[in-house]
Formats: structure tokens, sequence, C-alpha cells
């Protein structure tokens, strides 16, 4: 399979407007489907490079026609260690991608699927050595550990820091309250709701595990 470093991940959870999927898809990058994603990459009219999982979400009739335009079919045990939305991150690893976005991890019926996937599976991404971002009309989320992102063109969106580990040491440029080497605890609000004000803003995680979580105002 070509490899271009990018992937689109579609997940079960709460499916984004045809719209949004089609913005986040970049040409040419790698589409993955998890089980019932392959029902938004259908309504979106994408073509699927791999279809994965044990198929216990996706109903016989849609998989039975899907997996005919599906590329690669990858099919599981119900009874295996892995979410089908992690994977779903292996594979992407397996064929040497490096930016990951992933659509449909939030909402839905099952509240502990969208902690494992917030919590949990962005851990498994960075452990993997993909820079991943849960990605929705409202929110984009991501992990940051030792290491600087910029983000551009997020400017009156709210950005929150949430520490992960039991205290973190963060910094972060171009908002209403900066930080400047500041310890967060995980028992502390003091990361929630930052205003960006600038036109690009720069995330320096020193210690410890953070979760980004930026939120769009105008699809809120």
């Amino acid at each position: 399979m070509e490899n271009n470093h990018q992937a689109l991940i579609l997940a079960g959870g709460q499916f984004p407007p045809k719209d949004f999927v089609l913005s986040q898809y970049e040409n040419g990058c790698i589409v993955v489907a998890a089980d019932r994603g392959a029902m938004l990459a259908k309504e979106a009219g994408l073509t699927i490079d791999c279809l994965l999982g044990d198929f216990d979400s996706l109903p016989i009739k849609e998989f039975a026609e899907i997996k005919n335009c599906a590329k690669r079919v990858l099919s599981y045990p119900q009874d295996k260690d892995y979410s089908d939305l992690e994977l779903a991150l292996r594979f992407c690893a397996d064929e040497n991608c490096k930016s990951i976005k992933i659509l449909a991890a939030l909402g839905g019926d099952r509240l502990e699927h969208t902690l494992f996937n917030v919590i949990s599976i962005l851990e498994v991404a960075d452990d993997l050595g993909l820079e991943a971002e849960i990605c929705s009309p409202e929110l984009s989320i991501f992990q940051m550990c030792h290491r600087q992102k910029i983000l551009s063109n997020r400017k009156g969106e709210l950005i929150s820091i949430i520490a992960l580990d039991r205290e973190i040491i963060f910094t972060i440029e171009g908002t209403k309250w900066p930080l400047n080497h500041a310890t967060l605890k995980r028992s502390s609000t003091r990361g929630l709701s930052n205003l960006i004000i600038s036109p690009e803003v720069k995330l320096t995680s020193h210690e410890g595990r953070a979760l980004i979580v930026v939120s769009n105002l105008s699809n809120s």
C-alpha cells in the first residue's frame, strides 16, 4: 500500500456531517475504517484503504456491501486484546504513517468508549510514534508529553490543558492567560478554557503527560 505518512481513521462513535469528514480528508491519505466507521466512509463517499475490526457493530448487509469496495479487509475475533480503534492505530504504524486524524471517536451511547479513546487511545498513538488527533466539528483533542507543538489559525477558540499525570509542567504562549513552566496538577482546573488571542499558539510540555482540548466556539 502506498504510504504518504498521513491517515484518516473513521471510528464508530457519533458520526460528524459529511462536509466535515471531507474537510479532514487530505488527497492521497490512507483511509482506515474501524468496524462501524465503514458506514461513515460510505456516507462521505470515501474509498476505504483498509477495513478492519471484529465487525460486531456493522450490520451484515452493510458489511457484505462495503467489504467488496474496500481495498483491504482485516477481520479479527470478538475475543481480542485490542479495541478496533487501537487495531486501526497499529495498522497505521505498520504502514509507517506519522500523522493521524481520528473521526467519530466521541459521543455515541458508550461513554466508556469515549473515555478510553481520549485517554488511552491517544497515549497508545504516542507510544507508537504517531501524532494523532481526535477531531469533531466542535473539538480537537490530542496529547502531549515532552514535546512542542504550534497551532495556527485558531484565534478566538478556547484551549484547555488537562494533566493526566499527578503533576505536569507546561508552557503556553499566544493565549489570554499565558503559562511559563507552570505546574498544573491533575486535581486543578487552572488549565481550563484559555482564550487563544494570537494567530499562532506555542505549546510546550516540559514534564508529564497533558491532554489538550481545543474548542471551536463557532460550532458549539
